[in-house]
């Protein structure tokens, strides 16, 4: 009789599976990183930290000191200012610079520079607005990416009078900006091609306003203020949907002065310059409500200009 041999069955050895576990989202979005500017190695240089992190990265080495970086929309680019002796410098002389965020491709904006600071990328990334000294006092400009062109928004008319410091809306089609007029700073309002200009917080004699910054969903500004004369500098709010005069509400948190706030990423956050015991100037976070204050630098050197590292686009 013939009996078949067994067939062998082989063993099955399963796949390993792996399981993905998410990391924790950085402390207010995006890269949870921040630029700034700082003179702890003698000159201003641009620098970039992490929110959860003290040790930044110098990425700028300008032998005439640099300052008041700002991201591209995509968190890839900065343009910032230089030469920059200091926090206060007037920038008569400056030039707009790009740089890529490890610091390479170091290239001037302007084939013709005029005395530009205070540049502010447009959110969709096609313009970039700045403040120039071209027509002889600070006025305000726009620079097209794609064509180099560069176009007058708001001229400065006067030796009593001067344009500065463009923030764009989250929606594009804004820009805030301060003006001085016989020693006394505004807050206004054009559209993105410089009509309607419009004073929105009534700032009298009494008062310096300064430094606005839109909320994420543009609803409403907060700006720094002071008194005229030597005080300190406290936060204020601005709803822009009421679109009338006004002098704004104080903000009563945290630590003063702040100065230069800006929106995190996620929009939870705040990013600001103040004066630690009234004399090292650095930078903090805090929460919109104040509840939470986190110092980011510590270093003896003034730290200043913040601006949070944008999330980039999906």
């Amino acid at each position: 009789t013939f009996t078949p041999s067994p067939t062998a069955t082989p063993n099955f050895t399963p796949t390993p599976t792996f399981t993905f576990t998410p990391a924790p989202t950085p402390r207010g979005g995006g890269f949870g990183q921040f630029a700034f500017a700082s003179d702890r190695s003698g000159i201003p240089q641009i620098y970039i930290g992490t929110i959860d992190d003290g040790d930044p990265l110098v990425i700028t080495n300008m032998p005439d000191g640099a300052c008041q970086p700002e991201w591209s929309p995509d968190g890839k680019r900065l343009v910032f200012t230089s030469p920059c002796a200091s926090r206060d410098a007037e920038f008569n002389d400056s030039t707009l610079y790009i740089v890529d965020a490890d610091g390479s491709n170091l290239a001037p904006l302007l084939a013709e520079p005029g005395g530009d600071f205070d540049a502010a990328w447009s959110p969709d990334g096609t313009r970039i607005a700045f403040s120039s000294w071209r027509t002889g006092r600070p006025s305000i400009y726009s620079y097209n990416v794609a064509t180099s062109e560069v176009t007058l928004l708001v001229e400065s008319i006067g030796v009593f009078m001067e344009s500065r410091n463009p923030v764009w809306s989250p929606m594009n089609n804004q820009i805030l900006y301060m003006v001085k007029k016989f020693n006394i700073y505004e807050i206004w309002s054009m559209t993105d091609t410089g009509k309607g200009q419009t004073q929105l917080v009534y700032s009298g004699s009494e008062y310096f306003d300064l430094y606005p910054a839109w909320a994420p969903d543009g609803k409403s500004i907060l700006f720094s203020q002071r008194s005229v004369g030597p005080s300190t500098t406290w936060l204020m709010q601005f709803v822009m949907e009421e679109r009338q005069l006004d002098d704004g509400s104080r903000f009563n948190i945290g630590p003063t002065p702040i100065e230069k706030v800006e929106y995190s990423p996620d929009g939870l956050w705040l990013i600001f310059e103040t004066l630690v015991d009234n004399v090292n100037r650095d930078i903090h976070i805090m929460t919109l409500d104040g509840a939470t204050v986190l110092r980011l630098t510590v270093d003896p050197g003034m730290d200043f200009d913040p601006a949070w590292r944008p999330l980039p686009a999906p």
